[in-house]
């Protein structure tokens, strides 16, 4: 068994839900701090946000929640990009921001939709600007010229 493809194997194809997974934990952890006991229809408005987020994104990404989808080869990217520093880290961020803000005038419920919502569309932004930014890093490190686009393979 080659021990080094292996992991290379399993980092990369658990990046994203590694990524998803710290965003969801460390934005639900910010809720949970904020509240004096979670209700049932807490955690509910925020699965609703959530999956109203990825609703509207995968409309505005594939045109269509009915239309067919085709998957794609996976492209190379850059190793700094899985490590999601932008992806959670951010989201995080937001999450406390938004909680710190708002729980002053409004409704706990209201807040974890929000928090819901915004964890699926703010880590998928900021998963592009991780993509973007490793690039470029790549690029300059290697003394290459970057075009801008994130559809620039690199690796070998």
């Amino acid at each position: 068994m080659d021990t080094r493809y292996a992991l290379k194997k399993n980092i990369s194809d658990e990046s994203l839900a590694y990524g998803f997974t710290l965003s969801v934990w460390g934005s639900g952890a910010v809720l949970l701090a904020s509240v004096p006991q979670v209700t049932p229809e807490m955690v509910l408005s925020f699965g609703a946000g959530s999956v109203l987020s990825f609703g509207i994104i995968s409309e505005l990404v594939f045109n269509s929640l009915l239309s067919g989808y085709e998957i794609q080869a996976r492209q190379k990217r850059v190793v700094a990009s899985m490590i999601h520093v932008f992806g959670a880290g951010v989201n995080v961020g937001v999450s406390f921001i938004i909680v710190s803000t708002l729980e002053t005038f409004l409704p706990y419920w209201l807040i974890f939709f929000g928090i819901g919502f915004h964890v699926m569309i703010t880590y998928n932004l900021m998963l592009l600007v991780e993509i973007y930014l490793s690039e470029i890093l790549y690029k300059y490190k290697n003394r290459e010229e970057f075009d801008g686009s994130l559809k620039t393979q690199v690796g070998g």
